[in-house]
C-alpha cells in the first residue's frame, strides 16, 4: 500500500506532466497516506527517511517501466470517472480487466 500510494504521484506527473500541490487531492493526498504508514512502520526518523527514500526509488522506477507506462493512461482514465479508486480498483484498471 505505502509504494502504490508513493507511485501516485510519479504517476501522476508522467501523466499530466505535473504534480497536484493541493492537500488532499490527488496523488498529493496518496503520498501524505504513504506517509502516515510509513510512519507506523519503523521506529526512528533515520529509519523513516532511508525507508521512504528506498520507496520512492522503488515507485518511480515503476513507474518508468514499460508496465507503468501503460498502467497510468487506463488509470487515469478511471480516476477521471470516479475521483478516487481502492487500490484492488486501481489493479484491475492497471491490467485493463475492468
Amino acid at each position: 500500500m505505502i509504494l502504490t500510494s508513493l507511485a501516485g504521484p510519479y504517476a501522476e506527473e508522467a501523466h499530466r506532466g505535473r504534480r497536484t500541490s493541493i492537500a488532499r487531492l490527488g496523488a498529493y493526498g496518496d503520498y501524505n497516506d504513504a506517509m502516515v504508514l510509513a510512519e507506523c512502520a519503523v521506529s526512528r526518523e533515520e529509519e523513516l527517511s532511508a525507508y521512504i527514500r528506498w520507496l520512492e526509488i522503488r515507485a518511480k522506477a515503476m513507474v518508468d517501466g514499460i508496465h507503468g507506462r501503460t498502467m497510468i493512461p487506463a488509470l487515469a482514465d478511471a480516476l477521471m470517472e470516479r475521483q478516487t479508486l481502492i487500490e484492488e480498483e486501481a489493479r484491475c484498471h492497471g491490467c485493463r480487466c475492468g
